[in-house]
């Protein structure tokens, strides 16, 4: 319980872990989505105020493939390392200002929301932030009409997923088997142009012997 809210918090699969495939994440992600029954009211997307990889700027790509466009809807930003904000003067919508525009741009598309949290201090002094993070949660609810993201959604989402994936593999199937394919038929002509040149060497040999 927090401030009379019952939270429930579920920690998603990592999307690009290699050693994971595709339809593991999705099994594992319905089954995080109905954890959080009826279904979750904001997505938490949580970055270090510190770096921002090329993998976590294409995270929100990734969660519109996996859930659809509409995800953005749920999104909140938090980035943990308040305190080196605290410690350099200056506030987070400043600090976005000077981030790449590609986060700046996907924050934009998911409506603004973002917090900082310090994960340095003590918990009880923890509080103000995570606070703060409720009420963006609050505030994502209202906007959203007091809806929440179900497994129906998702499993719409996955299906246009899983179909544009079997594209992709049908595309580069069929690209790789005519490379394969290509590479077979070199082979053989060199074998054919190989095998005269040696016949032709034998019989000189032969004809110099006599």
């Amino acid at each position: 319980m927090q401030n009379g809210y019952r939270l429930v918090v579920v920690d998603t699969p990592g999307l690009f872990d290699t050693r994971v495939t595709n339809n593991e994440i999705s099994k594992e992600l319905v089954r995080c989505i109905s954890l959080a029954c009826p279904g979750p009211h904001a997505f938490l997307f949580v970055l270090s105020i510190d770096r921002f990889t090329k993998e976590e700027l294409d995270t929100i790509d990734h969660l519109k493939e996996l859930f659809g466009k509409d995800v953005t809807k749920f999104v909140i930003f938090v980035f943990n390392g308040k305190d080196s904000l605290e410690y350099a003067g200056i506030t987070l919508e400043n600090y976005i200002k000077k981030s790449p525009v590609q986060l700046q741009s996907l924050i934009h598309r998911c409506g603004g929301r973002m917090t900082t949290i310090n994960n340095r201090v003590p918990p009880k002094s923890k509080e103000d932030d995570v606070n703060n993070i409720l009420s963006l949660v609050e505030q994502t609810i209202r906007s959203n009409g007091d809806k929440y993201y179900t497994n129906e959604m998702f499993e719409a989402a996955e299906k246009v997923y899983q179909s544009k994936i079997r594209e992709l593999e049908d595309k580069y199937g069929k690209r790789l088997a005519e490379l394969e394919l290509r590479e077979k038929i070199r082979k053989e002509i060199e074998e054919h142009e190989v095998f005269p040149n040696k016949i032709r060497e034998l019989e000189k040999r032969l004809t110099e012997l006599e």
